[in-house]
Order: C-alpha cells, then sequence, then structure tokens
C-alpha cells in the first residue's frame, strides 16, 4: 500500500503536466489559428480597396477624358467621344458597384466613408461628362475635390491595413507640364 501511496505524487506531476501541455498547446493553436485568420481578412482587405481605387480612378479617368471632348480641362486628356465614352462609363459605374459591395463588406467605418465621398465626387465628375454641368473652374474644383477625396480613401485603407507610413506628398508638375503665359 505505501508503494501505491508513494507513486501518486509522480502520477500527479505526470496529470499536471499533460494538462498544463495541453492548455499550452491549445492557446498557441487559437492564437496561431486567429492571427492566420486575420493575415487573410487583411488581404481580401486590400485586394477590395485596390480593386474598388482601380474602378473609380478608371471612373474619373473616363470622364475626364470625355470632357476633354467638350473643350474642358487642361488639355492634358486624350478626349472621348461622348457617343464612345457615355456607355463605357455605364460599364464602370457597375464594376465600381460590384467592387464596393466588398468595400462595404470589409472596410472599417473610416474607410467606407472616404470611399463614399470619392465616388459621390466621382458621379460630379461623370455631369460634366454628360454635359449637365460646365465650366472651366467648375470643372477644376471638381477634379480637385475628386482628387482629395482619393487621397482621403488611400489614407483611410491604409489605416486600416496597418500601414503605418503616411502618403508621400505629390510631387510638382514638371515645367513642361504647367501652363503657358505666352504662346510658343
Amino acid at each position: 500500500m505505501s508503494v501505491v501511496l508513494d507513486q501518486i505524487p509522480a502520477l500527479l506531476g505526470v496529470v499536471v503536466g499533460v494538462g498544463a501541455s495541453y492548455l499550452a498547446t491549445s492557446l498557441g493553436d487559437r492564437r496561431r489559428a486567429h492571427r492566420e485568420q486575420a493575415a487573410k481578412l487583411d488581404h481580401t482587405r486590400q485586394e477590395a480597396y485596390a480593386a474598388y481605387g482601380r474602378a473609380v480612378k478608371d471612373y474619373v479617368v473616363l470622364s475626364a477624358r470625355i470632357v476633354a471632348s467638350r473643350g474642358v480641362g487642361n488639355g492634358r486628356e486624350q478626349p472621348l467621344d461622348p457617343a464612345i465614352g457615355l456607355p463605357q462609363l455605364a460599364e464602370l459605374e457597375a464594376t465600381r458597384t460590384a467592387v464596393w459591395e466588398m468595400v462595404l463588406l470589409l472596410g472599417d467605418t473610416e474607410t467606407i466613408a472616404a470611399a463614399r465621398e470619392w465616388h459621390r465626387c466621382a458621379w460630379y465628375l461623370e455631369w460634366f461628362a454628360r454635359g449637365e454641368v460646365a465650366g472651366d473652374q467648375e470643372w477644376d474644383q471638381a477634379r480637385a475635390e475628386a482628387s482629395a477625396a482619393r487621397d482621403r480613401f488611400y489614407a483611410c485603407a491604409r489605416r486600416s491595413l496597418h500601414v503605418l507610413d503616411p502618403l508621400p506628398e505629390p510631387l510638382p508638375a514638371p515645367a513642361w507640364m504647367l501652363p503657358r503665359s505666352e504662346p510658343l
């Protein structure tokens, strides 16, 4: 009987060791699974933000090309006939709407708000493309607002993705791109 009693502390030590090992392994597995899930979510969110950014940027660029055909703007965009461009603009809007759903599903509140503001600005640029709004000064103001909204979206998206570096300031335009005061 005393031999059995002498072995109880050893058996308790084994049981405690096994239990501690199980708990440590379980906690480690949970943490690893959580990190993997967070990494997958961040990757999916990154893809959604990038697809949304491309869709809105394509929409803005196409609007600018159509507006250029109306003689509005700085003349840097390649003009595109509205009869050709407006149907393409409708297709791009459908694409933007599809990727917008992913941003709504995966984005944080701040990024969703910034994305909403950017596509509101893009829609206003479409009004110029459709000829519903006109004027060089109005166009320049609308383009500047769309550009600022784009920068806000990317800043929010970067924070959402834990990219800590801020967006760099844009480089100044080269001299050959600046308007000339006298004719060549």
